[in-house]
């Protein structure tokens, strides 16, 4: 017999919006509990949660790069302008599919403000010569559009191959390999738009990869 405290949240379930039977079963598939389901079934706190990890990682990447432009201005006596690129741009995470979307952010925990997809670049001439970064980029090359277009296409794919995935002990593994995979696409992304050097150079001096 429950207790009152677990009856009370199954009443609480019951009458919370049901998501569809497609997006039920994925999770299911997923291994999630049915309480970890009746939450992502309400549309509000499923979008809070989603949105509070994105300012999460818009504020961290903000506040390091705060910390690296004060450094760098404190060592050399200048006023040095960093600022964030994103080597997979947003547009690799506009997926009009709610399974891959959740999948990729809540389950994977892929955000574009991420470490790994980040490189400084100078937003003035003084701090490109000062601190060896190359300057912001003023337009979009064909090849950068190519490689884009591309990645957003191997990420539905790695999605949906992990969807397609039976549940089983194996499930964490094929997560975790499918998001190493899409996390390997940003430098050669970030490198067609950008070059590879200007790619390596800032990863190994402002992130000591």
């Amino acid at each position: 017999m429950f207790g009152k405290k677990k009856q009370a949240k199954l009443d609480e379930i019951a009458n919370r919006p049901l998501m569809s039977s497609d997006v039920t079963e994925f999770m299911e598939k997923l291994g999630l509990s049915e309480e970890e389901i009746a939450d992502m079934a309400n549309p509000v706190s499923a979008i809070d949660e989603v949105q509070v990890k994105a300012d999460e990682s818009e504020a961290a990447l903000g506040a390091f790069v705060t910390e690296t432009n004060a450094a760098w201005s404190k060592q050399t006596g200048a006023l040095v302008d960093l600022q964030p690129y994103l080597m997979l741009p947003a547009v690799c995470w506009e997926l009009p599919d709610k399974q891959d979307h959740a999948l990729l952010v809540e389950v994977m925990g892929l955000l574009p403000a991420s470490p790994w997809n980040v490189v400084l670049l100078a937003a003035d001439n003084e701090t490109a010569a000062i601190t060896g970064a190359a300057r912001m980029p003023t337009d979009v090359s064909d090849e950068a559009v190519a490689a884009t277009s591309l990645a957003k296409i191997t990420i539905a794919e790695e999605l949906e191959m992990l969807k397609n995935q039976s549940q089983d002990a194996a499930f964490a593994a094929n997560r975790d390999g499918a998001a190493a995979r899409i996390v390997a696409l940003a430098r050669p992304v970030g490198a067609a738009m950008l070059g590879q050097e200007v790619v390596d150079h800032s990863r190994t001096t402002f992130f000591g990869d």
